[in-house]
């Protein structure tokens, strides 16, 4: 799987600052990883895509509990695509370490960050800003 490098831009945008000022730092560091896979080679970026992962994570935990303190309705489902991701990461632990397969894993976030920003995302602070306008 191979596609472009990817680069922040104002669509991305959200209207939930918090969550909104996160995702630009994702784009930052996934940038940074496509960056020294480019310069450097794969195993340069090991440490980038284990910081993603944590990253990630905390991430994640923020928009949870926001779901949470706007009774989300579709916080279930949400959710449920988080731990997906989690649990995908985990996979990609082994997969990292192969410079065969660190494009494809690389590759997989990007995509899975786009899609879940443009969508999932972008449903959740609609919602909050319906709900709780200025959080």
């Amino acid at each position: 799987m191979e596609c472009g490098m990817i680069i922040w831009n104002d669509s991305y945008l959200l209207g939930v600052e918090e969550i909104d000022a996160q995702h630009r730092n994702l784009f930052k560091h996934l940038a940074s990883i496509e960056e020294q896979m480019r310069v450097h080679g794969t195993y340069s970026c090991l440490h980038v895509l284990y910081f993603m992962y944590s990253y990630a994570v905390d991430h994640f935990s923020l928009e949870e509990s926001l779901m949470d303190a706007v009774a989300y309705p579709e916080a279930h489902r949400h959710k449920a695509e988080h731990e997906c991701f989690r649990q995908a990461a985990l996979e990609f632990h082994k997969d990292v370490k192969n410079p065969e397969t660190i494009g494809d894993v690389v590759a997989y976030i990007k995509q899975w960050i786009v899609t879940h920003i443009a969508d999932s995302d972008r449903r959740l602070c609609s919602h909050i800003l319906k709900t709780r306008p200025g959080l």
